[in-house]
């Protein structure tokens, strides 16, 4: 599942290259003003989605939309993925932290959490 996961985040990005400098940050190169995807699996089915834990990331990037894919794989009991569209507004160096969670549960910690470092130039 982490292979998985880890495929589609690398496979995620239009316009983008990314280099993996820790198990739990990445690292992704995009252009100011041009779209940009990035695509975390999830099971929508059992409540859990993916969320920026705060709002820091405003000044530099804005997520244009989210969109959910409904078992991309086509298979049994197949996950989800929920795709981020953003774009970067100016040359910067972001951090993008996601969790996991029931959005409706907030004394329950995140299942799971992804840091993504955004370099936009």
């Amino acid at each position: 599942m982490k292979i998985l996961f880890i495929l589609f985040l690398l496979t995620g990005c239009e316009s983008a290259k990314q280099n993996s400098t820790s198990p739990l940050t990445d690292t992704i190169n995009v252009k100011v003003n041009e779209s940009f995807t990035i695509k975390l699996s999830t099971s929508m089915g059992t409540g859990y989605s993916w969320m920026p834990v705060d709002s820091s990331y405003k000044k530099n990037i804005i997520i244009d939309s989210v969109v959910v894919v409904n078992n991309i794989e086509g298979k049994d009991d197949g996950a989800d993925t929920q795709v981020f569209y953003l774009h970067a507004l100016q040359k910067s160096t972001t951090v993008l932290h996601f969790i996991r969670k029931r959005p409706w549960e907030s004394n329950h910690k995140a299942d799971k959490e992804k840091k993504l470092t955004i370099v936009a130039q």
